[in-house]
C-alpha cells in the first residue's frame, strides 16, 4: 500500500532540518571559537598573583585582550586601603601608541579603588588585539593579602556601541623580609659570603640560604616569617668558615635588617702630609708631620726622601736634609696589608738664611733658669737662689732668700715663689708673706686674683689672694679645687696655669681642672701623661706640653725614653699636633707663632706647620722657659744659659684644621742632669704681661 505524500510538507521538512543543522554548526564554531580564545574579549589583571615584601613598591597592569575595535574604555579597580597605597597611575599604550586619547583619573582612596577611563580623539578606527590598558603602582603597607577586584568596565567600539567582556580580578600578598648586610670594617660589602637565617639561636630550624651579591646584601623574602616578636639568627661564612653569627630583629612586619661587620678592610689608609710644606727652611733639621686615616691598627710607616729607599718610622719625627730641593712621601701599611701613601712634597733648604739666637746672659754657677717674669720694665729670671735683672742693656744678679721657683707681678711688687713660702719684692726689699713646708711652684692671676700652688707635696694645695698681696691675712686655701682633687702617690704638684675663653685652667699630675669664677670641675684625665708641664693660649685655641713619663724605666719594662706631647684643645677636641721623643717643657705665643721648648730645640709652630728655630748650639741645653720682653723672645735653658732671638715676627696666619694622630717617636736620649731643672721649672706669667 502506498501513500502520496503532499509536495508541500517535504518542502517545509526538508527546511527545518536544515535550520537545525545550522543551529549546530553555529553552536559547535562557537565552542571551538571560546575554546582557542580567538574571539572572547577580556579585562584582567596582571599579574593575576603579586607576592611582595611589606614597604615595597610593586607595578600591576590592567591588560585587554581579544578586542576588536576598541575606541574607549573605563574600570573600577578595588583594593584594600589598610594594606596598600596608590603610588602613581599611568595610561598604557595601547590607545595612544596610534593616536592622541584623553586619559580621566580618580583615586578613591580612602573608599579602596581607582576610577579609570580613556577615549580616542577625532573620527579614528578603534584598536585590535591586545595591550595595556594602564599601570598602577602600589606599595604595601602593611603584612596581608587583599584581591584587585576589576568590575564596572566599559569598553566601547568605534560605533560608540559597547563591546561584550569578560573580566579577570588579580590578588597581591605582602609578606614580611630580612635582609642581611656583610660588609667589612672600612663599610665596602663583602660579595659572595654565605648567609643563612636560623628561627633559633642554636641554630635550629634553617629558614633561608643564599650568597651575598655585589651589594653584599641577601634578602630573606620568599616566606612569610611566622613570629613577632622573635628574634631571628643570622650565619655568615666564607669559603667554608663561620665568620659571625648576629641576631637579627624584625618589626611586627616580619621586615628587619641586620648588618655583620667583619675585622678586616680593603682600603688603603690615607696619609696627609701637615710638614713639610712647599717651602725653603732655614735649617737642615725639618719636622715631618703627618696624619694617618685609616679603619685598622697601622703596622708599619715609612719615608721616602728624594726617592730614596724607605726610612723606617713610628710617628712624627724630625729629619735631617742638606741645602737644596728635596722631596718626600710618607707610605703607610695597615695590619692586613693595604698599603697607602701620603701626597708628595717638594720643599726645599738653606742653612744660610738661619740667623742663630744670640746669647744674651750666662747664669752663676750653671742653675736652670726655671722662670721669667717683666716687672718694673725690667726683665727677671729666677735659678737657684739668683734673680738675674735685664734693663735692656746689662744684665745684674740680685741675691733671694730663697731656692726661687716661679715669678709673678702682681698689685706692684713681684711676687716670688720658692722653696719654703711665699715672698714679695718690691725692687729692694724680700718680704715673706708665708710659709710653707715644701714649694710655691706655680703663680698666675684670674679675675683679679692671685693664685699660688704647691709641689712636692701630699697633697698639693692652691692658696688665692684677693686683697693685700702682702698681707697673710687674705690668703685663704681653695677648697673648692681641694674638694675635685683626685689625687694618690707620694707627693703631688701643680704644675701649669693658664687662662683660656675666661676660664681659668689648672693642672696636676695627668689631670686638668677648670674654674669659671663660680664652679670647679676636671675637665681631662689623660692616663698617658704623667703631668702638663705647661699651657698656652694661641689663636683661639688652648696648647698643653706634656711630659708622658715620669722617669726612664728599663727596656724590658717598655720604656726606652722620655716622650712629651703638644696637645691643641678647641674647647671640645682633644689633638695632638706635636709627638716627641722628648719632654716638651715650655711654651710661648710670640709673632705669630707658637714655640715649643724641649731638648736643645725650639720648634715653631704657625698653625699650619712646624719649622725648627733653634739646634744644638754652644750652651744649648733644655730649653725649659720662655718670655717675651722688649719685642724679643727670650729662653731660659737648664744650664744657665739665656738665648734671645733676633727675628721679630709680626704674621698672623689662618689656623687649619689639624687631625690628632696619635704616636710615638724615637730621638735623642734623655740625660739625668735635667731632673733639677723639671723638678723646679715653672713656666712664666699667665694671662697677663
Amino acid at each position: 500500500m502506498y501513500v502520496k505524500v503532499n509536495s508541500m510538507s517535504t518542502k517545509i521538512a526538508a527546511i527545518c532540518l536544515a535550520i537545525v543543522v545550522l543551529v549546530l554548526a553555529l553552536a559547535a564554531l562557537a565552542i571551538i571559537r571560546s575554546e582557542s580564545g580567538t574571539s572572547e574579549t577580556t579585562a584582567f589583571v596582571a599579574p593575576s598573583n603579586a607576592n611582595v615584601r611589606v614597604n615595597q613598591t610593586f607595578v600591576i597592569s590592567i591588560n585587554v585582550s581579544g578586542v576588536s575595535d576598541l575606541y574607549g574604555w573605563e574600570f573600577k579597580l578595588g583594593y584594600n586601603a589598610d594594606l596598600l597605597e596608590v603610588v602613581d597611575v599611568t595610561e598604557g599604550s595601547f590607545l595612544n601608541s596610534s593616536r592622541d586619547t584623553y586619559f580621566v583619573l580618580r583615586n578613591m582612596s580612602t573608599d579602596g579603588y581607582v576610577l579609570a577611563g580613556c577615549t580616542s580623539l577625532r573620527n579614528v578606527v578603534g584598536v585590535s588585539g591586545n595591550g595595556t590598558l594602564v599601570t598602577v603602582e602600589f606599595r604595601a603597607k602593611k603584612l596581608g593579602s587583599c584581591t584587585l577586584d576589576l568590575y564596572d568596565t566599559k569598553l566601547v567600539n568605534s560605533a560608540k556601541q559597547l563591546l561584550e567582556h569578560s573580566e579577570i580580578d588579580g590578588s597581591v600578598t605582602a609578606n614580611g623580609a630580612l635582609t642581611v648586610r656583610v660588609q667589612y670594617a672600612d663599610g665596602h660589602p663583602v660579595y659572595d659570603a654565605f648567609v643563612q637565617i636560623w628561627y633559633e639561636s642554636g641554630k635550629l630550624n634553617e629558614m633561608f640560604a643564599a650568597y651575598t651579591g655585589t651589594n653584599g646584601e641577601v634578602t630573606c623574602s620568599d616566606f612569610y616569617l611566622p613570629t613577632y616578636p622573635h628574634t631571628y639568627w643570622a650565619e655568615i661564612s666564607i669559603s667554608g668558615v663561620e665568620r659571625d653569627f648576629i641576631p637579627a630583629y624584625v618589626d611586627e612586619n616580619c621586615v628587619g635588617r641586620a648588618t655583620s661587620t667583619l675585622s678586616e678592610e680593603i682600603t688603603p689608609p690615607a696619609a696627609n702630609i701637615l710638614s713639610p710644606q712647599n717651602v725653603t727652611y732655614s735649617s737642615s733639621s725639618v719636622p715631618l708631620t703627618f696624619a694617618v686615616y685609616d679603619f685598622s691598627p697601622i703596622s708599619w710607616i715609612g719615608y721616602s726622601l728624594d726617592n730614596q729607599p724607605n726610612t723606617t718610622i713610628t710617628g712624627n719625627t724630625i729629619i735631617n736634609v742638606g741645602d737644596g730641593a728635596h722631596r718626600i712621601i710618607v707610605h703607610v701599611n695597615d695590619t692586613f696589608g693595604n698599603m697607602g701613601h701620603s701626597q708628595m712634597v717638594c720643599f726645599s733648604a738653606n742653612s744660610s738664611l738661619y740667623e742663630p739666637w744670640k746669647t744674651s746672659f750666662i747664669g752663676s754657677g750653671g742653675y736652670p733658669i726655671v722662670d721669667f717674669a717683666v716687672y718694673n720694665g725690667k726683665l727677671y729670671a729666677a735659678a737657684d737662689n739668683m734673680l738675674y735683672v735685664y734693663d735692656g742693656n746689662s744684665w745684674n744678679i740680685i741675691d733671694a732668700p730663697t731656692f726661687v721657683v716661679s715669678l709673678e707681678p702682681y698689685q706692684d711688687k713681684l711676687v716670688v715663689g720658692g722653696q719654703g713660702g711665699l715672698y714679695s719684692f718690691d725692687g729692694s726689699t724680700f718680704n715673706l708673706i708665708f710659709a710653707v713646708p715644701t714649694y710655691i711652684k706655680i703663680l698666675g692671676t684670674y679675675n683679679n686674683s692671685l693664685y699660688a700652688g704647691t709641689m712636692l707635696s701630699k697633697p698639693p694645695t692652691l692658696y688665692y689672694c684677693n686683697a693685700s698681696v702682702d698681707n697673710p691675712a687674705d690668703w685663704h686655701v681653695e677648697t673648692g679645687f681641694s674638694s675635685i682633687l683626685d689625687f694618690s702617690g707620694p707627693f703631688g704638684s701643680i704644675d701649669s696655669f693658664e687662662v683660656y675663653n675666661n676660664t681659668m685652667y689648672v693642672t696636676s699630675g695627668n689631670k686638668m681642672h677648670s674654674f669659671n669664677g663660680a664652679n670647679w670641675d676636671i675637665v681631662k684625665t689623660c692616663d698617658d701623661v704623667y703631668a702638663f708641664l705647661d699651657m698656652e693660649a694661641y689663636n683661639g685655641k688652648l696648647y698643653l706640653a706634656t711630659r708622658d713619663q715620669a722617669w726612664r724605666k728599663p727596656y724590658y719594662q717598655g720604656y726606652s725614653g722620655f716622650n712629651g706631647r703638644v696637645i691643641e684643645y678647641d674647647g671640645e677636641n682633644w689633638t695632638t699636633i706635636l709627638d716627641h721623643d722628648y719632654w716638651i717643657f715650655a711654651l710661648e705665643f710670640y709673632g705669630g707663632k707658637l714655640y715649643v721648648g724641649t731638648e736643645n730645640k725650639i720648634y715653631t709652630y704657625n698653625g699650619a706647620y712646624w719649622e725648627t728655630t733653634f739646634n744644638p748650639m754652644e750652651g744649648a741645653y733644655y730649653a725649659i722657659s720662655f718670655i717675651t720682653f722688649n719685642s724679643k723672645i727670650y729662653v731660659g735653658m737648664g744650664n744657665g744659659y739665656i738665648f734671645e732671638d733676633p727675628i721679630i715676627e709680626t704674621t698672623n696666619p689662618e689656623t687649619p684644621v689639624v687631625p690628632e694622630f696619635p704616636t710615638f717617636l724615637i730621638l735623642p736620649l734623655f740625660m739625668m742632669t735635667t731632673l733639677l731643672a723639671v723638678m723646679v721649672y715653672r713656666r712664666k706669667r699667665i694671662d697677663t704681661r
